[in-house]
């Protein structure tokens, strides 16, 4: 009689933990894939039924070139639909039952626009507070007028919260909560942090000062989730961040250094901790 492999009944959780962790690349990099190659055609096929006699190349490429942010936004829509139909696939593989939306934090409500506001309103606090800390008040207004000048300033919020969301729903919503299953609230938030900024540093070169950054930030992240158990929350500090970090950069702006930056992520981080201590430590030592 043929048998089927049960998943959890793998007794060595830190042998579960990291088959998990290799599946939830595997679906990242399958999903980044999959979008980028269906763009990619799609608009190679556009482009040759635009121009049937290969005339107005020029023309047609700089028309590309500048709607490059519908299909930038399109193909991040593309990936989170693919995420979350392979997450919860594997789930119904694995754990042999369906795993429900709210369960992974995405559940849309009245507060969930607030939470959407908060983490806007935080995330833009914390960043211009270490760039005031680092440069004075007059940088700021300068940055900030250059920037939400921008003619497609809608497609790049758009574009970060997308952007941001597969990334928090993979690694907040599904894999930091087997994290704290198995080792507790404060090891399973770190750990999850951990290696999201490793991850994050793959593509580039990645120093301590970048991992030490990153920890700390995607900590407070993985702290608000666990508090809050809302997407939209963690989506909107991460997608904020990445606005800011993204649109001074393309626009040649003045970025707060990281030693700013990890101090004031540090200080709420610890505010935050202080605050929710008898939870979070209550609930660590019950895992």
């Amino acid at each position: 009689m043929k048998k089927t492999f049960n998943f959890w009944k793998i007794k060595n959780e830190h042998i579960k933990n990291l088959i998990i962790f290799i599946l939830i690349i595997l679906i990242s990099f399958v999903s980044i894939l999959t979008s980028s190659i269906s763009i990619g055609i799609f608009n190679t096929v556009r482009f040759f039924i635009i121009n049937p006699d290969l005339e107005n190349l020029q023309d047609t490429a700089i028309n590309l070139i500048n709607t490059s942010n519908y299909w930038n936004l399109i193909n991040e829509i593309i990936r989170v639909v693919l995420i979350i139909f392979l997450i919860k696939l594997l789930n119904r593989i694995f754990n042999k039952s369906k795993i429900g939306l709210k369960e992974l934090g995405l559940h849309f409500d009245f507060k969930q626009l607030i939470y959407i506001i908060l983490g806007i309103v935080l995330m833009s606090s914390m960043f211009l507070f270490s760039l005031f800390l680092d440069t004075g008040s007059q940088l700021i207004s300068n940055n900030i007028s250059v920037t939400f000048f921008q003619n497609s300033i809608v497609l790049l919020i758009l574009i970060a919260f997308a952007n941001a969301f597969w990334q928090e729903f993979i690694f907040r919503g599904y894999f930091q909560k087997r994290m704290i299953d198995t080792y507790g609230v404060i090891s399973g938030i770190l750990i999850c942090a951990f290696l999201f900024t490793i991850i994050h540093g793959l593509a580039r070169d990645i120093n301590l000062i970048e991992i030490l950054l990153g920890t700390i930030l995607f900590t407070l992240v993985g702290l608000i989730y666990y508090l809050t158990n809302s997407i939209f929350f963690v989506t909107a500090i991460h997608a904020t961040g990445n606005f800011f970090l993204r649109s001074f950069d393309n626009n040649e702006l003045h970025i707060p250094e990281q030693e700013y930056r990890i101090l004031i992520f540090g200080i709420i981080l610890i505010l935050l901790a202080l605050v929710f201590r008898k939870k979070i430590f209550t609930d660590s030592k019950a895992k």
